[in-house]
């Protein structure tokens, strides 16, 4: 998006969006805010955003054991129990399985191999990719592994600062025949990352 196309946008002068961007004028907590929706900047984004102008987090960063969260929790148990019998889990930004269902549980105990990942540490991603989760169970595996990818490569795209998903992705491209399907051309995946 321009500079021209923002200002429009968000309702502001270019003159005032370039004395922004260029230090010249500091920007409020609501222009910060304003400009982060604009531009679809996710919560913890937006986080970081104001933080480099100054200004305290809008949006709290809670785990989902915390008491404050107990009512999310059970509505999103609920969900889950709604889908059995068919697996369904909730992942947090890192992709690390923090609720599942029964089904699911017993969906991926039973492909993983003795001695694989314990059930309450599984990282969806590694559990498609990793040498040691389900990938020796999946028959198209390169084209479950691309789609993994481009999802993941799309989510480091849109939070370029979280170092999070910056991390799994160096340690699943290490993974035997994980680069190999993150080149472009293979298999569809488009960017590289890395």
């Amino acid at each position: 998006m321009s500079q021209l196309d923002l200002a429009a946008a968000a309702g502001v002068s270019q003159r005032h969006l370039s004395f922004l961007e260029t230090g010249r004028s500091r920007p409020s907590r609501e222009m910060v805010i304003h400009l982060a929706m604009e531009l679809d900047v996710p919560p913890r984004e937006q986080n970081r955003l104001l933080a480099t102008a100054g200004h305290s987090a809008q949006y709290p960063e809670t785990s989902l054991t915390d008491s404050g969260l107990g009512r999310v929790r059970r509505v999103l148990e609920t969900i889950l129990a709604s889908h059995e019998p068919f697996p369904a889990i909730v992942v947090d930004r890192g992709w690390n399985v923090v609720l599942a269902n029964e089904a699911a549980l017993r969906f991926t105990t039973s492909l993983l191999d003795p001695g694989g990942a314990a059930p309450g540490a599984i990282n969806a991603v590694k559990l498609v990719l990793g040498p040691d989760g389900v990938r020796s169970r999946i028959v198209n595996w390169r084209q479950v592994a691309t789609a993994v990818l481009r999802r993941l490569d799309r989510e480091i795209a849109s939070r370029p600062t979280d170092d999070v998903l910056r991390r799994l992705w160096d340690e699943v491209l290490v993974y035997p025949d994980v680069a190999d399907v993150s080149k472009p051309g293979s298999t569809d995946l488009v960017c590289e990352r890395g």
